[in-house]
């Protein structure tokens, strides 16, 4: 990723790791770590995407990536559908 995001110019990279399991936390974790090393020797910034924080993301470590990442991005659009129950479709 380094390599390429340097080759082509790019100011930084996001990430957006969705539906991560619970055994790859610490893995992430330290991936996170890791690249933001390299992102910071080659002047690239670093941001995470995330969901709102709830008791089945805790894995996802945001205290750790709040430490690593130069952005932390909240994903805090509306997640319904049509169909569901928490939906409501204007005139019905």
């Amino acid at each position: 990723m380094i390599s390429t995001a340097t080759s082509i110019g790019l100011d930084g990279i996001n990430l957006d790791f969705e539906k991560l399991g619970m055994d790859g936390g610490e893995a992430f974790g330290q991936f996170l770590k890791e690249l933001s090393v390299e992102c910071r020797k080659n002047g690239i910034g670093l941001s995470v995407d995330d969901y709102m924080p709830n008791e089945g993301n805790k894995h996802y470590h945001l205290d750790v990536q709040g430490k690593v990442a130069d952005y932390v991005i909240l994903m805090g659009y509306d997640e319904h559908w049509h169909g569901s129950k928490n939906c409501y479709i204007y005139g019905q």
